[in-house]
This record gives structure tokens, C-alpha cells and sequence, in this order.
């Protein structure tokens, strides 16, 4: 009787669970228990229990019952030399999720297999039976054999973050898991990508200590050096640009007067790259007219001038202010903002972060 009023109970909960999570009739979830549905009247996704309290030890059963391979690991210290092995054991889960969810046998509906994503964490031994002499280098006190040959290197990390895919199966009439064949074991990806930025910088510096890199004193003298050199072209450039258009002034009879200009560097946010600065050229032009005030046709007749040589160059002109003369004076002064492609990008020069 005890058993039976069991039995009971928990038909009752997975009814609820069934309309609570897919919302199908009670009808239809009773169906769904019995096995009689189809396909297209259920998200299977939807249906398993996942947070059944016997699955989580089910999975780190299936895991823990021998150490484990691991697919794709890389520890936190930086290891040039081939892994050998590197096994998972004492894997607790987190965290699990359903990948995918399917009738592995479609004379009985009831039974649903599960693809899971399980996260966790765990513990990782490797070895490596031939260290390069960079880890030699870097981590000798650690290794073993080194006087005599290459060496052994044996390391473990403890409570690793993991992901593990396997396959279950969830029985919708008996409510159980049944958890059957790992697929995959890897190292969270979000993980391996911040080790190895980590282990980018080290293998930078091991290489410095080496002298065979720059340290980050040349390389900044290098980027100091080199963005100098890209102002001064710049530079050159916009002088050069400016002195065309003078000559096409002089020549042309839309401006009888003639430009004059000052060059300035400066520091502006970059709209390409969020955070980032780029080096413009500030010119300050004035258009003299003797004979009469300087007109807004020819501020604009001047940059439609530029606007046409700097096509031609690496130049582009980026921004332009005309102010019009002040009471009494005859000079119209424009602010004009010019910038250079490619743009000079110094983390070239910087050591990887």
C-alpha cells in the first residue's frame, strides 16, 4: 500500500511538472505519461527533469567511476611541450543543461534520450615526458630526469572548471534518469581562452629573457619612435595637399586673395574604436580677399577643392569649420581636421596582453 500511495504521489508531481513547464492540458500530460503522444505535441527539450535529485549523482557516478580523459585541457602554467594524458576524477557538478533531446526508440515514446551539457568542476593530472627547454627554463625545479634526458614533468590542478557532454536517457512513465555514455570532457572554453592570453604574455617573456624579443622599454621606444615618424608624414601631407589648392587659388580667379594656414597635431577620440585616441592634423586656414569680404561660396568652393585633391591622397579631410570674418577685418577663418589612412596602430609595438 505504502508503495502504491509512492507511486501516486509522484504521478501526481509529474503531471504538475508537465503542465508547468510545457503548458499542455492535464489530459494531454497524462497522455504524455502513458507514453501516447507525438512528437510535434511536445518540446522534449522541455520535458526532463533536471533538477531530479538523483541526476546529479548519476552523472559524477558515470564520471568518477574511472579517471577520465580530457578532450581539450591546457593547465594554467604555460606548457610548450606535448601532453601525453591529462585525466579528469572527483568531478562534481554545477550546472546542467539540455543540448538536445530525442525517442531513441520510437516503439516506446515514454523513453526520451538526452544529450547534456554538465558543468563543473574537477581535478586534472597530466604529464609531459619531453618539456622543451623553454619549460625546462620556466619550471626545472619541478621535473624530474633532467640531468640525464628530457625529463618528466607531472602537474595537477585541483577543482578545474569543466564541461562535460554525455547521454541519458529520462523515462517519462517511472520519472527516472538513467545516465549511459560520456561524449566529451574539455577545459570551459570561457577558461581556456583567459589561460591563454595568460600563457601568451609568459611565452613573451620568456622570450625577452631570451633576447629574443624586445623588452617593453624598445618597444615602447619603437612605438614612440614610429608614431613620431607618422605624425611628420602626416604632416607633410596635409602641408603638401594645402600648397596644391594654394597654386590651384592663385590660379583661379574664384579667390582673389591668398590662403594662408597653420599645422598642429592633436589627440581625438577615435569613433572606430571604442576607448581608443588617433593622431589628426589641425589646420587653421584664412582666406585674405583684398578686394572684397570673403563669401561663404568660397569656404565652400575651397573645400570642395580639397575635399577633390584629398581623394587622390592618404589624406581625408575629417572636419571643417568656417567662422566668418569679424566686424571690419577681411579674413574668413576656417578650422579644418584632417586624418590619415591607414591610421598608425601602435599595439603593434605593445607586448600581447
Amino acid at each position: 500500500m505504502e508503495k502504491k500511495k509512492r507511486s501516486s504521489h509522484r504521478r501526481r508531481a509529474a503531471l504538475k511538472d508537465l503542465v508547468e513547464r510545457t503548458g499542455i492540458s492535464r489530459r494531454e500530460a497524462g497522455n504524455v505519461l502513458n507514453g501516447q503522444w507525438a512528437k510535434t505535441q511536445l518540446d522534449l527539450t522541455a520535458v526532463p527533469w533536471l533538477d531530479a535529485p538523483e541526476l546529479r549523482s548519476l552523472i559524477e557516478d558515470l564520471v568518477n567511476k574511472r579517471a577520465v580523459d580530457v578532450d581539450t585541457y591546457s593547465p594554467v602554467e604555460l606548457v610548450e611541450g606535448h601532453m601525453e594524458e591529462q585525466l579528469l576524477s572527483n568531478f562534481r557538478v554545477q550546472q546542467t543543461a539540455v543540448e538536445d533531446a530525442y525517442n531513441d526508440d520510437p516503439s516506446h515514446p515514454e523513453q526520451i534520450g538526452v544529450d547534456l551539457i554538465v558543468d563543473g568542476v574537477g581535478d586534472v593530472d597530466w604529464h609531459v615526458t619531453q618539456p622543451t627547454a623553454g619549460d625546462v627554463y620556466a619550471h626545472g625545479s619541478e621535473m624530474e630526469g633532467t640531468d640525464d634526458g628530457p625529463g618528466l614533468w607531472q602537474g595537477s590542478e585541483h577543482a578545474a572548471p569543466m564541461r562535460v557532454r554525455l547521454h541519458a536517457q529520462y523515462t517519462m512513465t517511472t520519472q527516472r534518469w538513467t545516465v549511459e555514455e560520456i561524449r566529451t570532457v574539455d577545459l570551459d572554453e570561457t577558461e581556456v581562452e583567459r589561460r591563454a592570453r595568460d600563457q601568451d604574455r609568459e611565452d613573451t617573456r620568456r622570450q625577452q629573457a631570451l633576447g629574443l624579443l624586445p623588452t617593453d622599454d624598445e618597444l615602447a621606444e619603437m612605438a614612440d619612435r614610429a608614431e613620431r615618424e607618422h605624425v611628420d608624414g602626416m604632416t607633410a601631407a596635409v602641408r603638401t595637399l594645402l600648397e596644391g589648392v594654394d597654386d590651384d587659388v592663385l590660379r583661379g580667379d574664384f579667390l582673389a586673395g591668398k590662403l594662408e594656414w597653420s599645422l598642429a597635431s592633436a589627440k581625438e577620440a577615435d569613433p572606430d574604436r571604442q576607448g581608443s585616441t588617433h593622431t589628426v592634423i589641425k589646420a587653421v586656414i584664412e582666406l585674405r580677399d583684398s578686394d572684397r569680404l570673403a563669401a561663404d561660396a568660397d569656404a565652400d568652393t575651397l573645400k570642395a577643392w580639397v575635399q577633390q585633391d584629398s581623394a587622390e591622397t592618404q589624406i581625408a579631410l575629417a572636419g571643417w569649420d568656417p567662422h566668418p570674418p569679424s566686424e571690419g577685418g577681411d579674413r574668413q577663418r576656417i578650422e579644418a581636421t584632417f586624418v590619415y589612412a591607414p591610421k598608425f596602430d601602435a599595439s603593434v609595438f605593445r607586448r600581447r596582453r
